[in-house]
């Protein structure tokens, strides 16, 4: 079975109807979407894709539907390979209203002992 991909679209946009691929619908506030992507070519044409910043607190965001095991070792590698700060991810988390439910995964995989 092929990997489900997944879009962001906006509260009232149109669901795209596609046969080709497996695809998971996440729906985001417009000051959601507007915010922490980039652009990346993909066979000539301009995609934007969001950071990993932003991804790992999507992923806590969608915990329920991608589940707690995949949010938590998404996070773990991001800080692992350093793909990004934790500073940034923090500030990704509490603009998604994620960082109440990360800080504590959050404070484990980043202290010392």
């Amino acid at each position: 079975m092929p990997p489900k991909v997944w879009i962001a679209i906006g509260r009232k946009d149109w669901r795209p109807r596609l046969t080709c691929s497996p695809i998971r619908i996440a729906r985001f506030s417009d000051e959601l979407l507007r915010c922490s992507f980039e652009r990346k070519k993909i066979a000539g044409t301009s995609v934007p894709v969001f950071g990993v910043a932003k991804t790992q607190a999507d992923l806590f965001r969608y915990r329920r539907t991608v589940g707690d095991a995949l949010a938590i070792e998404g996070l773990h590698q991001a800080l692992r390979r350093r793909k990004a700060t934790p500073a940034e991810i923090a500030r990704e988390a509490e603009a998604a209203g994620m960082w109440a439910t990360m800080e504590p995964y959050f404070m484990a995989l980043t202290s010392d002992a």
